[in-house]
C-alpha cells in the first residue's frame, strides 16, 4: 500500500516539477506537465479495478 502512495507522490512531484521548468522557460505550464506526463506515462502500471 505505501509503495502506492509513493509511487503517486513521485509523478505528482516530476508532473509539477516540469510545469515549474516550462513556466521558467517561457512556455504555459499545461504544456510542461503534459510532457511531464507522456515521459512518465510509461512507467505507471496499468492495474485494473476490483
Amino acid at each position: 500500500m505505501e509503495d502506492k502512495i509513493s509511487q503517486y507522490i513521485f509523478v505528482l512531484v516530476m508532473i509539477y516539477l516540469a510545469a515549474l521548468l516550462a513556466e521558467l522557460a517561457g512556455v504555459e505550464s499545461i504544456i510542461g506537465a503534459f510532457f511531464a506526463g507522456l515521459a512518465l506515462n510509461q512507467l505507471i502500471p496499468v492495474h485494473p479495478r476490483s
